[in-house]
């Protein structure tokens, strides 16, 4: 087998660890559960809830699929964030249509109320929704600037959600 042959082989696989990736392994890791929860919002408005189950087969599939790909968020992520500054988001930038940010998912009514706390201590709405079998979704928004929710994002990044991204609620 050729080195170059090998070298895109390796590098294939490598980019399937995120070890190629632009951004490395985070922002691989990043893109990554943004499709995997993409993919679930796909599923749950589609999903047919059989009569004794909470949770279609095809959505706990996806939940575990998330967990294992460590797309939750623990409350160890969001240690410290009350002490973070409480610069508030701002309107900057070209107008958008309204989007709301789906800033992740904690395991606990406690860690919910936490964020939500952080948010409105800042200015951002934010608001929840318990989903059986997954945690609390955490929503913040909506806003209506490009520059409001890059500023929005980067605001749940420094909280500890490691993968915000742009969601209907």
């Amino acid at each position: 087998m050729s080195s170059r042959i090998f070298l895109t082989l390796a590098c294939g696989a490598l980019l399937l660890l995120g070890a190629c990736a632009p951004g490395g392994p985070q922002a691989a890791q990043t893109a990554n559960c943004i499709g995997l929860f993409r993919h679930y919002d796909a599923l749950e408005r589609t999903a047919r809830r059989p009569e004794n189950r909470t949770i279609p087969p095809v959505l706990a599939f996806q939940q575990t699929r998330l967990r294992a790909s460590d797309c939750i968020t623990m409350a160890a992520d969001l240690a410290g964030m009350e002490a973070l500054p409480a610069a508030p988001v701002v309107d900057s930038g070209a107008m958008i249509v309204p989007t709301t940010l789906h800033a992740g998912v904690v395991t606990s009514d406690a860690d919910d109320a936490r964020a939500r706390a952080f948010f409105e201590a800042r200015g951002v709405q934010a608001r929840s929704v318990g989903e059986a079998g997954l945690g609390r979704r955490v929503y913040i928004g909506p806003f209506a600037t490009d520059g409001a929710i890059r500023d929005a994002r980067a605001l749940a990044v420094s909280a500890g959600f490691a993968h915000p991204y742009a969601a209907a609620f």
